[in-house]
């Protein structure tokens, strides 16, 4: 029997998807990776770097609702950029999410993303039950 549970979020894009959208081991949350999609069609949202961060962070912040965590519960990002170009862009962006402190740390990565995706984004998250 694992030692996690899974955090239900109902989110219908994801249902039949062979990994957890987040999961709680003891007093952290783990989300896996978050893109800026629609979550009943699974569309993409978002045609900037800047659109696409905004709609993630979102996304996330409604995933840790359903488990009474929030934004400023993260210490941990790690951010997928299909083109590192953008890092400027998605910085700035980050910037504006994440306006207090400490900020979480964070390492952002080039990595190849389906068609249409920007930016995907994992992280961890320390909510003590």
């Amino acid at each position: 029997m694992p030692h996690f549970e899974e955090i239900l979020t109902g989110n219908p894009s994801h249902e039949g998807w062979p990994y957890s959208e987040a999961v709680r081991a003891g007093d952290f949350i783990f989300v896996a990776g978050v893109a800026a999609e629609d979550e009943e069609t699974g569309q993409i949202i978002g045609n900037t770097i800047g659109e696409q961060t905004s709609k993630t962070f979102d996304r996330i912040a409604g995933i840790l609702r359903h488990a009474d965590a929030d934004l400023r519960d993260i210490c941990r990002v790690s951010a997928h950029l299909n083109n590192i170009e953008d890092f400027d862009e998605f910085s700035a962006m980050y910037a504006t999410i994440f306006h207090w402190t400490p900020k979480p740390t964070r390492i952002t990565r080039g990595s190849a993303l389906a068609p249409g995706l920007l930016l995907e984004v994992e992280c961890t998250v320390y909510k003590p039950r």
